[in-house]
């Protein structure tokens, strides 16, 4: 919406041909755009990382709830031997 309020207004008070407004506006859109396939990029990594570290905790509790149901099973059953 403001990047669209700022065109508009260039363009009236600009006193610039219009090919040339059109070129500056075209380089300023382009510009915006490359910055936000940047960021996407980046929030995409960051992103990933964050899924990781999220598989990596998942596996650690999973191990330790084998570790526990492990122990418990072996309690249980050497309880039924006495």
């Amino acid at each position: 919406m403001r990047l669209g309020l700022g065109v508009g207004t260039a363009i009236l008070i600009t006193s610039e041909s219009g090919q040339q407004a059109r070129q500056r506006i075209g380089t300023k859109l382009d510009e915006r755009a490359e910055h936000l396939r940047e960021r996407a990029e980046e929030l995409k990594v960051t992103a990933a990382s964050f899924v990781e570290s999220g598989k990596l905790a998942v596996n650690r509790v999973r191990e330790t709830l084998d570790i526990a149901v492990d122990a418990g099973k072996q309690a249980y059953s050497e309880a039924l031997k006495s």
